[in-house]
């Protein structure tokens, strides 16, 4: 019997042979890499501190028609040079590897142009606008024969990968169903740049689905990795009037894959900030969380009679979460308490996978599949011409009134 007929027997998630010991990513190699980052944004800073960790990476240019912003970057992290738009930075510093950095509505074009140079290229997330560029991306990648590949980042948390053993081991039994949730709380952060009146026009709410476009790569990815083949049965949206620019700000999608069924949320509204997996399964259920980087195994031991059976597992649930709040708050203390671990194995796995010629991270096919799913999303709740999701059916006359729409099959 193949392997993945075993898998799916099973009813277990095969594992990402991932070169990771003790949460870290070793690249056997000192050969240097030429290093070029397009945008420089928030999300640059990340990307150009965990470079500068990397002895290999040499960064050697930077790319942005903000030249307060560049330039500000290229002195705090040493960068040689500096240019308004990609075109010069490859024409002029030859890089092997280009980030893309830059707003989401740029990242099929400036990673096209990178390929086409024959360089190597890690995109931000979401990889593009939509599947039909991110189609075009990927053929590029095959025709130039160059690494592509996709910052989901959290599916290098420790955490996940902690699940993803306990998966492949079978702990669960088979899986029956999939939760995943990101939330960002946009009603507990008032000072927010997404909720400002100079952010009515930003890039963020200027993609097919708006600002939840900039948040569900994550739940996606997450979602996929432990059900990769899944089809959209239905989704929801409803208006809490947290977010002034969208007509909706809680998103909710139902899935369905091979004998397992699965949900994701995008929540801006409810608070407080969630952002977590659950998995359920005929021996038992796990709670994966991200932002609070804990794990939790959760079986029902069937000698016991039930009453002290549900008190032990919440016994057993507040030694875990007193455990991850006490080690969190220690590594706090000592500076080693990071957001983006994730983001750092990712990147080291993706140079392993140039200098080594390994698979890289996030195959540009589990990006491509990603975009499918949220065009499939859009397309039931419906768009405007100017990216705004509107409530499917949602009248005029109700337009002062909370309400959730739905869009099933």
């Amino acid at each position: 019997m193949s392997e993945f007929l075993r898998w799916r027997r099973d009813g277990r998630v095969p594992r990402r042979r991932l070169p990771v010991v003790d949460n870290k990513v070793e690249i056997p190699s000192d050969r240097p890499v030429r290093v070029g980052v397009v945008g420089c944004g928030a999300i640059a800073e990340v990307h150009l501190g965990i470079l500068s960790r990397i002895p290999n990476a040499q960064i050697i240019a930077l790319a942005d028609p903000a030249v307060d912003a560049r330039e500000r970057l290229a002195q705090k992290y040493r960068v040689p040079a500096t240019f308004d738009t990609l075109s010069d930075m490859l024409q002029r510093e030859k890089p092997e590897v280009v980030h893309i950095l830059a707003p989401a509505q740029l990242h099929a074009k400036l990673a096209i142009e990178a390929m086409e140079s024959g360089c190597h290229v890690l995109v931000e997330k979401p990889m593009a606008l939509n599947a039909q560029e991110a189609k075009k991306m990927v053929a590029v990648a095959r025709k130039k024969k160059v690494k592509l590949s996709v910052g989901h980042n959290h599916l290098f948390d420790r955490v996940m990968l902690q699940a993803r053993e306990i998966l492949a081991r079978g702990e669960l039994g088979r899986i029956t169903y999939v939760e995943s949730w990101y939330g960002v709380s946009l009603s507990s952060d008032a000072g927010n740049r997404a909720l400002s009146y100079e952010a009515r026009d930003a890039w963020f709410y200027r993609m097919p689905g708006s600002l939840y476009q900039d948040f569900i790569s994550h739940p996606i990815s997450l979602l996929m990795d432990v059900m990769p083949e899944v089809r959209l049965t239905g989704c929801a949206a409803g208006y809490f009037r947290v977010v002034p620019y969208m007509q909706s700000d809680e998103l909710r999608v139902l899935l369905k894959g091979d004998e397992v069924l699965g949900s994701l949320c995008v929540s801006l509204a409810a608070s407080p900030r969630y952002q977590f997996m659950r998995i359920y399964g005929t021996k038992g259920s796990m709670t994966v969380d991200v932002l609070n980087k804990y794990v939790f195994v959760d079986r029902s031991p069937g000698f016991l009679p039930k009453t002290i059976s549900r008190n032990l597992s919440n016994i057993r649930r507040g030694k875990t979460l007193l455990g991850a709040g006490l080690k969190n708050l220690f590594h706090f203390m000592m500076g080693k308490l990071s957001l983006f671990e994730g983001t750092e194995r990712m990147i080291r796995l993706f140079y392993r996978s140039v200098l080594l010629d390994e698979p890289v991270p996030v195959s540009p096919e589990e990006g491509l599949q990603s975009m499918r799913l949220m065009d499939e999303i859009w397309r039931r709740l419906g768009t405007k011409e100017n990216g705004r999701l509107r409530q499917v059916g949602r009248k005029e006359s109700q337009s002062k009134t909370k309400r959730v729409t739905k869009s099933t099959v």
